[in-house]
C-alpha cells in the first residue's frame, strides 16, 4: 500500500517536471499541444479517496500553473477532471467491478477500456482548458480543433507510456 503511494508521487512529480521542463517547450504547433501531466490524475489508485483527489488535484494543477504562467488554467481543468473522475470510473466499470489489487490501466483492463476511460477524460480536460484560455465563443471552430488535436495527442502518449514504463501492477 505505502509502496503504491510511493510510486504514484513519483509518477506524479516526473509528470509535472517532464510537462513543465520539456513539453510545454516543444514546438509542436498550435493544435498539438501535449498535456501528459493529467495522467497523474487518470491513473490514480481506485481506492483513492474521492475527497482526497479534488484539493491534490487542484493544487497539482496549480504547481503546474507556477511553470507556465497561466494563472488556474491548468488548476480548474485539473479540479473539474477530478470531480468527474468517478462518474467516468462508474461508467466504464468493468462487469465485475475494479479489482482493488489493480491500478487503471492498459495493463489490468485492456487497451480498449484505457482508451474509453483515459480519452474521455483527457478531452474533458482539454475541452475545459482550451475554453477557459480562448474565454470566448468567437473562433469556437479553431479552439474546438485545437481540443481534438491535443487530446488526441495526449492520448497516443499516454498510450506508449502505458507500455512502455509500466507493468502489470500486483499487490
Amino acid at each position: 500500500m505505502i509502496r503504491d503511494y510511493s510510486i504514484t508521487i513519483l509518477r506524479g512529480i516526473f509528470l509535472l517536471l517532464l510537462q513543465g521542463l520539456v513539453l510545454n517547450n516543444l514546438p509542436l504547433g498550435t493544435y498539438f499541444q501535449p498535456y501528459l501531466y493529467v495522467m497523474f490524475i487518470i491513473l490514480l489508485p481506485f481506492e483513492t479517496p474521492n475527497w482526497m483527489i479534488l484539493p491534490l488535484s487542484f493544487f497539482y494543477g496549480l504547481i503546474l500553473d507556477s511553470f507556465t504562467n497561466t494563472y488556474g488554467l491548468h488548476a480548474s481543468a485539473c479540479t473539474f477532471l477530478a470531480w468527474n473522475r468517478p462518474q467516468f470510473l462508474r461508467l466504464f466499470a468493468p462487469r465485475d467491478g475494479y479489482d482493488a489489487a489493480t491500478l487503471p490501466g492498459i495493463q489490468a483492463y485492456g487497451f480498449n477500456w484505457f482508451i474509453s476511460y483515459a480519452g474521455s477524460l483527457i478531452l474533458m480536460h482539454h475541452i475545459v482548458f482550451f475554453l477557459l484560455e480562448a474565454f470566448r465563443f468567437e473562433g469556437i471552430g479553431h479552439t474546438l480543433l485545437r481540443c481534438l488535436g491535443s487530446a488526441s495527442f495526449t492520448l497516443f502518449l499516454a498510450i506508449i507510456a502505458q507500455y512502455l514504463f509500466l507493468r502489470p501492477q500486483t499487490r
